[in-house]
């Protein structure tokens, strides 16, 4: 068909994994976390319209008591919480292509 690009599976697979990874980097960044812990060990909770009360500091594993801290976010946190949400959902499109 003129005009119109036609996408591979692999094409669509890779746009997937593009838009999971920037959406990791942009809550890292909103949030100040790490990357990793974004991805692995973060919990994050609505606590006001610019802050989220987060678990799951990596540097903090060894405290017999885990560190919660309200931190502040460069978006509204509903948002933040939105696209946490969203995280898995991308992993599962990805492995079904």
């Amino acid at each position: 068909m003129k005009g119109y690009k036609v996408y591979s599976a692999k094409d669509t697979a890779l746009a997937w994994f593009s838009v999971r990874l920037l959406l990791k980097g942009g809550l890292a960044v909103l949030t100040g976390r790490r990357c990793t812990e974004v991805i692995k060990t973060a919990q994050f909770e609505f606590k006001t319209k610019y802050s989220v009360i987060f678990t799951g500091a990596l540097k903090r594993g060894d405290e017999p008591v885990e560190c919660v801290f309200e931190i502040p976010t460069l978006c509204e946190a509903q948002l933040v919480i939105e696209a946490i949400v969203l995280l898995p959902h991308f992993s599962q499109i990805e492995r079904s292509l």
